[in-house]
């Protein structure tokens, strides 16, 4: 997948997103990522 624009940077942490909360990361560093992809 190539970030060439908004939308490629914003699936691209959207994915990040899913995965990392599927994986268990959750608390602190899960609200630290959502802040960050909504800041974008």
């Amino acid at each position: 997948m190539g970030l060439n624009n908004y939308f490629d940077f914003a699936e691209n942490d959207y994915q990040f997103f899913n995965k990392s909360y599927a994986m268990g990361i959750k608390a602190p560093a899960q609200a630290a990522l959502g802040q960050s992809i909504c800041e974008r």
